[in-house]
């Protein structure tokens, strides 16, 4: 952590792309008390921004929940922002990455929910307290409890061996969750926990299959209420390609988006997916979601190209790209699982 520095001379020029790239706690400092609100964001926002840097930075009204919740924002400025008389510096102080366990208690028994919603979420908050919140009258509040990771063992085994506990979703959310209690309740009554258990970071190829087999294509229910259940198994990085290629001609253009996002989707059937969405007026198709989200810049780079054309002159695109790539990329998958009322984009 740097120590005070003089102030710099007014005269001084600092590049905002170095300031915010930089491990140089002097320069931050330095740059900090020649007094720009312009750079004044860009400096809280380094992660090497030092304690006492952050001082002089929480002199700004406007900066001030920024700083609490840096995580070298020292200890004395959380504890005067939980005595606050704001509220929003209140919550910035529980979300606090280094609070205390004396601050910690002081804030769960703030009479807003809002603060005691940032205690519960707190990965720095003492378990005792988290156990404690579970039992908060906010339901949002002990929501977030039940699902924070550093809730205790015995309490979230009590919370996921109730089938009908009104906090069973976010403890199942829990990341501590294990596979074994999450096929315990894969065929819960409720969608909204099966899509929780879809979307778990532990589950299994095996039990993702299952859901993909009984829930996708099935008409016992309103398929609106199904889109979340089928996002969650489109999004999990461990969705295999079978399964992505029959979401990829899912009629909800939320499934096939999350679809075509998951790095598990191979290039060309991406590309399939972004020539086969229809063109929207204004901002906010597949395709522009496409371009600034994809993690292959080169799906990306061709969403791009595809971006401007209708449909049907899309797919002829996407026809020359992919005879183009398959040289160098994954080999096409042609849907051939898809549902038979769908087509895949590209044919046969």
């Amino acid at each position: 952590m740097s120590s005070p520095t003089q102030p710099p001379a007014r005269n001084v020029t600092y590049d905002p792309d170095e300031l915010a790239a930089t491990g140089d706690t002097d320069l931050l400092d330095q740059a900090a008390r020649q007094g720009d609100w312009r750079l004044a964001p860009i400096i809280v926002g380094n992660p090497a921004c030092g304690g006492h840097t952050l001082e002089v930075l929480a002199t700004d009204s406007d900066l001030i929940e920024q700083v609490l919740t840096h995580p070298n924002c020292p200890t004395h400025l959380i504890g005067a922002a939980a005595a606050s008389r704001h509220p929003s510096h209140r919550a910035a102080a529980a979300e606090a990455p280094n609070l205390t366990a004396k601050h910690a208690e002081i804030l769960a028994g703030d009479s807003d929910s809002e603060v005691r919603l940032e205690i519960a979420g707190n990965e720095a908050t003492p378990t005792r307290i988290i156990d404690q919140l579970t039992a908060d009258a906010n339901g949002t509040v002990a929501h977030a409890a039940a699902a924070n990771p550093q809730l205790s063992a015995a309490k979230h085994a009590e919370l996921v061996s109730q089938p009908d506990h009104r906090l069973l979703p976010p403890a199942l959310a829990n990341p501590q969750t294990s596979l074994a209690t999450l096929r315990q309740h894969r065929d819960h009554p409720s969608r909204w926990i099966r899509t929780v258990i879809a979307g778990h970071d532990n589950i299994d190829v095996d039990t993702l299959t299952w859901f993909a087999n009984n829930e996708v294509g099935s008409d016992e229910a309103d398929p609106a209420d199904r889109w979340v259940l089928w996002q969650a198994i489109a999004a999990n990085l461990k969705t295999p390609v079978e399964i992505l290629t029959r979401l990829a001609c899912h009629d909800d253009v939320t499934v096939r988006l999350e679809t075509a996002l998951n790095p598990n989707c191979p290039y060309l059937l991406a590309i399939e997916i972004a020539a086969s969405d229809p063109i929207f007026d204004g901002p906010g198709n597949l395709r522009d979601f496409l371009i600034a989200n994809h993690p292959d810049p080169d799906v990306a780079r061709i969403a791009g190209r595809l971006n401007h054309l209708g449909t049907l002159e899309a797919l002829d695109a996407a026809h020359r790209i992919n005879r183009q790539a398959a040289h160098t990329k994954t080999p096409p998958i042609r849907g051939q699982h898809a549902s038979p009322d769908r087509k895949s984009p590209l044919g046969t």
